[in-house]
């Protein structure tokens, strides 16, 4: 099951330290820092659900073992460069189709979009220093949203993912 209490207590503290703070600059930090951390709750989560489907699909030590090494290389939450190429490994191209048929066009499009846009966001503000950059800034209501929309839907491929290994 995808984990949840730890990256949402996590986002209410920055969000409590956000409301608490009176410094601009102070704020922008915690901004960037939450959006930060839901991005890596988003890679680890992933990772954590490929691994624990890739066990139970990839019987072959040898294929267990490459699917791992495969999971290790990827860093990044893109639906198509990441996610789905997961996927792929894992089940191959047949299965990806039944497992995103089963989750649905339209919360399949919604995840790629919103992956898109985090993904976006992060890579200005991990790679930059914070001057200038609050447009890549995101409130904590949307954050918070984002986390529950990425919750949900990570839990329906999991569903989809059982089911089509059974």
């Amino acid at each position: 099951m995808v984990a949840r209490y730890e990256i949402v207590q996590s986002l209410k503290r920055l969000e409590a330290s956000f409301n608490s703070s009176r410094s601009p600059v102070d704020q922008r930090y915690l901004s960037k820092v939450a959006l930060i951390e839901l991005c890596g709750w988003i890679e680890e989560e992933v990772d954590k659900l490929m691994l624990k489907y890739g066990q139970k699909c990839l019987r072959r030590t040898d294929f267990d073992d490459e699917f791992k090494t495969v999971v290790k290389k990827v860093y990044g939450f893109d639906y198509e460069k990441h996610f789905r190429m997961m996927l792929i490994h894992m089940v191959g191209m047949h299965g990806t189709h039944c497992i995103e048929d089963r989750v649905g066009d339209a919360r399949r499009i919604r995840l790629k979009s919103t992956l898109g846009d985090l993904k976006t966001r992060r890579d200005s503000l991990a790679h930059t220093q914070l001057q200038g950059q609050t447009a890549h800034l995101m409130g904590f209501s949307v954050l918070l949203n984002n986390q529950s929309f990425l919750f949900a839907t990570l839990c329906e491929y999991e569903k989809a993912l059982q089911e089509y290994l059974t």
